[in-house]
């Protein structure tokens, strides 16, 4: 979960690093449309300026001006309102794609959390499977 853009300006080498990568980047890469969609995921209740979501993602304003038209285009955000010239969006949860992104993130957290706890048990199983061959 990202910080508050408050927050996340004063630190967004700390957002991406591997302990903080959500699960949709480490399915899919790093690119800046899935920084731009993750960040919106996981700020569903809020909206933001190009300038907040350029700051907080650590993005180049050209990146930002290309990829947001894209995201509005496909309906994932919505432009919420203005405060003078500057635009707001925020993401659009009833969207079909940003559904099925979260139907994504639910099932691949549930699966490893599965697989952390399998290791979990089976780990103590293998220590001892270890030591009995290595008696033998």
């Amino acid at each position: 979960m990202y910080p508050s853009v408050r927050q996340v300006a004063r630190m967004p080498e700390d957002l991406y690093s591997k302990e903080h990568e959500s699960i949709l980047l480490q399915l899919f890469g790093r690119t800046a449309t899935l920084r731009l969609i993750d960040f919106f995921l996981d700020n569903p209740q809020n909206d933001y300026t190009r300038t907040e979501i350029m700051e907080a993602l650590g993005m180049a304003k050209p990146t930002i001006r290309e990829k947001l038209p894209d995201l509005e285009r496909f309906g994932m955000i919505k432009m919420t309102r203005k405060i003078g010239k500057a635009k707001l969006y925020q993401l659009d949860p009833e969207n079909s794609i940003v559904r099925c992104l979260r139907k994504i993130e639910l099932d691949a957290s549930t699966l490893m959390a599965g697989m952390e706890s399998e290791d979990a048990t089976i780990s103590p199983i293998l220590e001892k499977e270890k030591l009995s061959i290595m008696r033998s």
